[in-house]
């Protein structure tokens, strides 16, 4: 199994991908509020790896959720 920095094209700093994954969760969450809102904001706008970093696990997230939902659809199917 791959680790998940295995699935960046880029080559995006280990710490910038583990705080690219903890905004992820924050603003997933059910209690992302508007200050955290603007510090991921102003997170990005530090270093622009950062939002290429958060864009490539933003695809991953996609992907991962699109495969959360494949039981259902499969139910739908009659597969």
């Amino acid at each position: 199994m791959s680790e998940l920095c295995d699935w960046f094209v880029e080559d995006i700093p280990e710490a910038i991908r583990r705080d690219a994954e903890g905004w992820m969760a924050v603003l997933d969450s059910s209690h992302c509020s508007e200050a955290h809102r603007l510090a991921f904001v102003r997170w990005l706008e530090e270093d622009p790896r950062r939002g290429r970093a958060f864009e490539e696990l933003s695809e991953v997230w996609a992907r991962l959720r699109m495969l959360s939902e494949l039981p259902a659809l499969k139910r739908e199917a009659g597969v």
